[in-house]
């Protein structure tokens, strides 16, 4: 399974995004200090996820801010 990571130019990765086969799992790598707090707790901390299923409804507003604030966090590694 290929796992997209999403960075900004010239800084670090935020976000990994896994698609499998009944959800789609979001990785926030530095989720510890979003608001709200995505809900699952992962083994590395601070790292949280957002899993969405199909019958789930997605806030689409609170993902994007959930993005915007993963933005101005150091993230993981280096682009």
């Amino acid at each position: 399974m290929a796992r997209p990571l999403v960075w900004r130019a010239g800084k670090s990765w935020f976000l990994a995004i896994s698609a499998f086969k009944v959800h789609l799992k979001l990785v926030f790598f530095d989720g510890a200090h979003l608001l709200p707090l995505p809900p699952v707790a992962m083994k590395q901390a601070p790292a949280r996820a957002l899993d969405v299923r199909e019958p789930d409804t997605l806030d689409d507003k609170t993902v994007a801010a959930g993005v915007k604030q993963a933005r101005q966090w150091p993230g993981w590694g280096k682009a």
